[in-house]
C-alpha cells in the first residue's frame, strides 16, 4: 500500500496525455513517435517513462552536450543521457582526436591549391552536406546550389570534396577532422547499440538522415524499442542538413502520441 501511494505522488503533476505514454505497455518490438508541443513537459515525459522502464537499460539520445549533461542529474540510473557525437567519439573519434576541428576554407584553399576561396567554401560544404546523409560517396547532389549558378564545373568540384574527405580521414594530415566526419565513419561501421532495451531520440524533429539512419537500424535486431520526441512543427536546424524525422516515421511508428497540455 505505501508504494502505491508513492507511486501516486509521482504521477500527481502529469497530464492525462502524460500519463497514457508513462503507462503505455511499450516494448523491445515498438517504434514509438511522440508529437510534443512547445512547453507540454516532453523531457519531463521521458524521465517518466524512464523511471517506469527502470528493469531495463535505457539510452536517451540529446541533441547537445549540455542538454545531456542536465538530463544526467534527472534521468534514473537506468538511462544514460548522450549525445549522438558521443557515441561515436567513444569508438572512432579517439582515433582522430589530436586533429578534431574545423575546415577553414583559407586553409583548405591552400592545401588544395584552388584559385578562389569561394571554391574552397562550396568544397567545405559538399563535404558537410555528405557527412549528414546516408550515402557511401561524395556525389554532385551533395554540392551547394550556388555552385551551379555560379557556372562550376560540378565534377571537379566534388572531386575536389573527395579530396577533402580523404585529407580528413588521414590521420597523418594536418587537415582538421570533424564532428561529424567521425560521426559519419562511426556510421558506416552498422553500429550496434546492444547494450540497450530502449533508445530515446529527443528532437527527433531536427535530426540529420545519418543519425536517424543508425538509430533506425537497431530495430533490425528487434531487441531495441524505440522512442521517437519532437515537434512536427518546429525544425530549426534544416541548414545543418537535418530532416523532419517526426513525419517519415508516421508510416512505420507502432505507437502515436500526442502531448498539447502544458
Amino acid at each position: 500500500m505505501p508504494k502505491k501511494s508513492k507511486r501516486s505522488a509521482k504521477e500527481i503533476d502529469l497530464t492525462d496525455e502524460q500519463r497514457m505514454i508513462v503507462n503505455a505497455k511499450i516494448n523491445e518490438c515498438d517504434c514509438v513517435l511522440i508529437n510534443a508541443y512547445a512547453g507540454t513537459g516532453k523531457t519531463s515525459t521521458l524521465r517518466k517513462l524512464a523511471e517506469a522502464l527502470s528493469d531495463r537499460r535505457v539510452l536517451y539520445i540529446c541533441f547537445n552536450r549540455e542538454t545531456a549533461l542536465h538530463a544526467k542529474k534527472y534521468f534514473p540510473k537506468n538511462t544514460d543521457c548522450r549525445t549522438i557525437h558521443s557515441l561515436a567519439f567513444s569508438l572512432i573519434g579517439g582515433v582522430y582526436r589530436e586533429k578534431i576541428g574545423i575546415l577553414r576554407p583559407l586553409d583548405i584553399m591552400r592545401k588544395l591549391k584552388l584559385s578562389k576561396s569561394y571554391l574552397a567554401v562550396f568544397t567545405i560544404q559538399g563535404v558537410e552536406r555528405f557527412l549528414y546523409s546516408i550515402d557511401e560517396q561524395i556525389q554532385t547532389k551533395h554540392m551547394p546550389v550556388e555552385a551551379s549558378t555560379c557556372g562550376i564545373n560540378l565534377d571537379e568540384l566534388v572531386n575536389c570534396s573527395r579530396v577533402l574527405w580523404e585529407l580528413m580521414q588521414d590521420k597523418n594530415s594536418a587537415v582538421p577532422m570533424t564532428h561529424d566526419g567521425y560521426l559519419k565513419i562511426w556510421a558506416k561501421t552498422n553500429p550496434k547499440l546492444a547494450a540497450y532495451d530502449f533508445i530515446f531520440l529527443d528532437e527527433s524533429q531536427d535530426t540529420n538522415p545519418v543519425t536517424l539512419d543508425v538509430v533506425m537500424r537497431q530495430r533490425l535486431h528487434k531487441t531495441t524499442g524505440l522512442v521517437f520526441v519532437g515537434d512536427t512543427h518546429q525544425s530549426i536546424y534544416s541548414f545543418r542538413g537535418s530532416i523532419n524525422a517526426m513525419e517519415k516515421l508516421q508510416e512505420i511508428s507502432t505507437l502515436k502520441y500526442t502531448l498539447t497540455k502544458s
